[in-house]
């Protein structure tokens, strides 16, 4: 071969050698940028994972007022249903 040949060959080598290069930074920058939303997904899901806990704990509270509540307002009504037969049986 000629060295004109060689070195076409050897130019086209270091030309793909630079794509490449460009490619590889390209992949990794865009790699890099990935990582970084999962690491921020993963965040919020932990970040999520907490509220839920805090909500079911505040849902479970408000139930158990609630029952408390409706316990309350049982005995009262029995107690107001009482009173009011205990005047007619006054009367």
């Amino acid at each position: 071969m000629s060295d004109k040949k060689l070195d076409l060959i050897l130019e086209e080598l270091q030309s793909i050698k630079e794509e490449q290069q460009v490619i590889r930074q390209e992949f990794n920058d865009k790699f890099k940028t990935i990582e970084r939303k999962i690491d921020g997904v993963h965040e919020q899901v932990a970040e999520n994972a907490e509220n839920i806990t805090a909500i079911l704990e505040d849902t479970k509270h408000i139930k158990n007022v609630q029952d408390r509540q409706e316990k309350t307002i049982d005995l009262l009504s029995r107690r107001s249903i009482d009173q009011e037969a205990e005047l007619k049986r006054i009367k």
